[in-house]
């Protein structure tokens, strides 16, 4: 009997401990984790985005910022493919100096979620201005008040100095789409990691993800300056005045998410895991056993306690984390 105990100990020190103790395989199950939570934020921040666009459109009186064909084609080609690489991101180089997550602590945390709307909200609120900006101040559009835009539908019953059929100019919308597609790219670079900055983990460390930027990149060229794909889309090619314009709005999303992460880092619960005790209790009842075979298998039931201590701010608490 003592022997067999002793064996199925054994047993279940191989079995549990490693999981446990070994910090390559914690290090890849936060990795996994960290990364299922930049995909679902990138989706769900994305179409915050979309929502907001149309939305403030509705709200301030100007024609659709976009077609339905482009909002199907963003939510199809431009969300997706970036949103698949992210899977492929390396794990973060502090990830083993996060404190192990609470029992049932969601995915989405509230701080999260409210990464969520500011910068869905940017998103929105960047690709509504790439239409208004269009109307107002482009050197090749009609240099509109914001009044004019206002009633636009009203255009018909006064006399304007512009035409009419101007509010039907493919420009404004592809103008704003443009902006939606390139500032979700940034945004895509933003979620290589939850917290840290671009500068420390660069693009260079998922080619996955640079890839896929690259060819929905190349994919949006195609349907701007091909023309039945443009007819198809309901866009125009852009000039370099324009497509600056859209670089300007798009890139303050990296900017936003380094404020964002910053605050993440300095205000979150970030400490480092310096002492795990494991504490390994096995009984074997030897009096159920198996006949199926001639090896008796006795019922072994094993409880793992795990007692971490945590070093936080110069303050170590004791007892179990």
């Amino acid at each position: 009997m003592g022997s067999g105990t002793a064996v199925a100990k054994s047993f279940c020190l191989a079995r549990v401990l490693p999981a446990t103790r070994d910090p390559y395989a914690v290090a890849e199950g936060r990795a996994i984790y960290n990364n299922t939570k930049q995909f679902i934020r990138y989706m769900i921040s994305s179409n915050i985005g979309e929502v907001v666009c149309i939305f403030v459109a509705a709200v301030l009186g100007i024609p659709d910022t976009l077609a339905p064909v482009q909002l199907l084609w963003v939510n199809l080609v431009t969300d997706g493919l970036p949103a698949t690489a992210i899977g492929f991101n390396k794990q973060d180089s502090d990830v083993m100096k996060a404190k192990p997550r609470k029992v049932g602590e969601a995915v989405v945390t509230g701080w999260l979620f409210f990464r969520y709307l500011v910068i869905g909200v940017y998103v929105g609120l960047a690709t509504v201005a790439g239409f208004i900006w269009w109307f107002i101040y482009s050197d090749g559009g009609p240099k509109l008040t914001y009044s004019e835009l206002m009633n636009f539908e009203t255009c018909a019953l006064r006399e304007t100095s512009y035409p009419c059929s101007i509010f039907e100019d493919r420009h404004p919308s592809t103008v704003a789409m443009t902006v939606l597609v390139v500032v979700e790219m940034f945004n895509a670079l933003n979620n290589l990691s939850e917290n840290q900055s671009l500068l420390v983990i660069t693009p260079r460390s998922n080619l996955w993800l640079v890839g896929s930027i690259i060819l929905t990149m190349v994919l949006h060229m195609l349907i701007l300056y091909v023309h039945p794909l443009a007819v198809l889309f309901s866009v125009t090619p852009l000039s370099w005045g324009e497509w600056t314009a859209v670089l300007y709005l798009s890139f303050p999303v990296i900017i936003i998410d380094e404020v964002l992460k910053f605050l993440s880092r300095n205000t979150g619960n970030v400490s480092a895991v310096y002492k795990t005790t494991y504490h390994i209790n096995c009984d074997a009842d030897v009096s159920d056993i198996s006949h199926e075979s001639d090896v008796l298998f006795p019922v072994v039931k094993c409880r793992l306690e795990v007692q971490v201590q945590i070093k936080k701010d110069g303050f170590t608490p004791q007892g179990p984390a």
